[in-house]
């Protein structure tokens, strides 16, 4: 079994946010669908749990900055064209 490491790259930061964004459960306001916060960790051989942390420091961070995650979405596709 691989080591799960806790560190990721600004590149894989970023794949991560695009991975999780894609996620959001439009029923749910800021939700996930389930099985997501998984889905991502194992992409990216990390424990789940550091995958909570990354999806809540965001939530907070477009909270404090009263901006929504379309918004963010935008402007992400904006800067950085898939």
């Amino acid at each position: 079994m691989p080591i799960k490491t806790s560190e990721l790259t600004t590149a894989q930061r970023n794949a991560c946010w695009r991975l999780l964004v894609n996620q959001i459960d439009e029923a749910n306001d800021k939700g996930l669908k389930h099985g997501a916060l998984a889905l991502v960790a194992k992409k990216f051989e990390i424990h789940r749990t550091t995958v909570v942390q990354f999806w809540r420091a965001i939530v907070e961070r477009i909270a404090s900055q009263n901006l929504t995650f379309a918004s963010v979405e935008m402007n992400s596709k904006k800067t950085h064209p898939a």
